[in-house]
Order: structure tokens, then sequence, then C-alpha cells
């Protein structure tokens, strides 16, 4: 079937309402293909500003490798692009909402994106923002638990519907989460000392840090996690499941799935530990996958790690990796 419009026919896509066109520009894997389609004609124009997928911002893939003459305009170029999005967009929601750039944000800049993933009310959250100063992380959470619906000109239905929330080198102090969340990471985060989680719905938590510090600053709990089955730490976090397991009992019994990238420092104190008379292996009952990365010279401390097998009776993976010591802790 053929339209006519300014005396133009229409053929292939153009036939369909725009409805159906946003829906297919939504499924689109790049957002800025999504963007990009905006040149093919003038109804075509504003159609991305209604998709509902996923919105990537990544400096790296959108800018891809630049020289230090050329990278601040650059960053220039993408922090102005990221404040047209999430100015333009009108769609009323999006699924994801992932930026990463290294570059520098302003306290505003940072307010805005937040502000927008609140107004989308987006399931899938990611900033890798190093270093920048993050809001109040309780405050920004806790905004998805009102019951009363928030004036137009505030945060739209705020994070109710958020499963997935990843923050990468974000510079945050003590907080307490308490999302309906299903995913949470949680790397490199220099400033952050305490995280206590509450989150029935959780599933899988991953914590990151520095090979380089020999105590980690954070102190992190779980008060609620009753669907908790996949942790994956890495670096520095690790000593303190292995090497005081009992401040862990009340989740570790539950998991299926752990992941562990040890630094030397910590597979060192497990192998101090492992020729006690008296140490304890943490309660992995229910425990079905094990993976660990040892950072180590060969075969130095492996014993720690075998023995923490017996632990687990449920155990059907089972995978090592060792790297030397120069390989990555030098």
């Amino acid at each position: 079937m053929i339209f006519q419009k300014q005396n133009v026919e229409l053929h292939g896509l153009d036939t369909l309402p725009d409805e159906i066109l946003i829906v297919i520009l939504s499924c689109l894997t790049s957002f800025k293909e999504a963007v990009r389609t905006s040149v093919l004609s003038r109804r075509w124009r504003y159609l991305w500003r209604f998709t509902s997928g996923s919105i990537e911002l990544d400096f790296d893939q959108c800018i891809g490798n630049c020289s230090n003459r050329n990278c601040y305009n650059k960053a220039a170029r993408f922090l102005s692009w990221v404040d047209q999005v999430v100015k333009l967009h009108e769609g009323p929601c999006v699924d994801k909402f992932i930026v990463r750039c290294v570059h520098d944000w302003s306290p505003d800049r940072i307010y805005d994106l937040i502000r927008f993933a609140m107004q989308k009310e987006v399931r899938v959250f990611e900033l890798n923002i190093p270093y920048h100063r993050f809001p109040d992380l309780d405050k920004f959470l806790s905004i998805s638990r009102a019951v009363v619906k928030p004036p137009e000109d505030h945060f739209g239905g705020g994070l109710s519907q958020l499963t997935s929330l990843t923050l990468v080198k974000v510079s945050i102090d003590n907080e307490m989460m308490d999302p309906s969340l299903k995913s949470l990471i949680v790397c490199f985060c220099a400033h952050l000392r305490t995280l206590t989680i509450s989150a029935t719905n959780l599933v899988s938590f991953e914590y990151g840090d520095s090979f380089d510090k020999p105590i980690s600053k954070l102190k992190y709990q779980f008060q609620n996690v009753p669907l908790l089955s996949e942790l994956k730490l890495k670096g520095v976090p690790c000593r303190s499941l292995l090497l005081w397991p009992s401040w862990h009992s009340e989740y570790s019994h539950q998991l299926e799935r752990l992941l562990l990238d040890v630094p030397v420092v910590v597979v060192y104190g497990a192998a101090f530990r492992s020729r006690s008379s008296f140490y304890e292996l943490p309660q992995l009952r229910c425990l079905k996958q094990l993976e660990l990365k040892l950072h180590t010279s060969a075969g130095e401390g492996h014993l720690f790690f075998v023995m923490l097998t017996t632990a687990c009776p449920l155990l059907s993976r089972f995978v090592v990796q060792g790297y030397s010591f120069s390989q990555h802790d030098a």
C-alpha cells in the first residue's frame, strides 16, 4: 500500500506510522545509530527522541582514541552531545541509561544525569565518571520509594523500576542502599567507607577495589538479601570473606556462585591462616560454582583455596587461574 504525502510516494518503512518506527529504533543495539537516522528525512529528524531502549553514551565508543592535542576538544563535544541528549529526549521511559567518560564533569551535569534517569524510570543505570562527586545516594534512591507521585517538574517516577545499578570510580561517601535492585556493581569508589545493602530482590553483587591497598577501608554488610546468589569480589575486599568468614555467615550459606580476584597480600594471608591450628572456612553449603584468580608466585598459598572446596558440598564447577606477582601486583 502506498501513501501520498506532499506529492511524494512513500515506500517500505516510510509507510509505517511513527509509533512503529520508534519501536524499531528502540530495538537498535546502538543509540548512536538511532540518532543517525535523523538525517534520512525531515520526518525521521526527531524520532530518536522518543526511543525507549538503551541510551549508552560512551566517550571511547563515540569518539575513539584521541591524542593529548585534540582530546580536550573531543571531550567538550562529547559532553555537549550528552547535554543535548538529556535535554531533547522526550520519551516517557528508557530501559537502560549508561554514561562513561573520564573527562571533567560539573556537579550540575552529574545532577542532570541522575534526574534524567529518574524521570525516565530506567531499569539499568551505570555511571562511570571517575573521581567526581556523586550526590547524596540515599536521597537519590529514596525518591523511588515515595508513595505520593511527585509534581511534574520533579523527578518523574523516581527509580521504582531500577533493577541494576553500576557505579565505577565515582566519589561517594558512606551510603545505605535500599532499592529494588537485582544487580549492584560498585567498583573503585575511593571515598566509600561503609556500604549497607538491604534489597530483597538483589541477586548479584560485585565490588572491586585497588590491588595496591594493603587493607580495604570499605566495610560492607548485607541486612536483608534473601535472593542473593552471586558474589564477585576483586582486590582487597576478598580478605574479609576469606579470613573472617563469620562476618559473612548471614548470607554466605545461600551463595551459588562465587568469583574472587585475589591479590597477593590476601593469598599470603590465607596461606598463613591455613597453617594455624584454628582457622575457619566460609559457610558455602549451597555453592555450585567457584572461580578464583590468584595473584601470587606459582603454587604459593594455593593450599588454602583447595581446602576451601571442602566447605562446598554441592560444588560442580571449580576454576583457578594463576597470575604471577610481577604480572599484576608489582
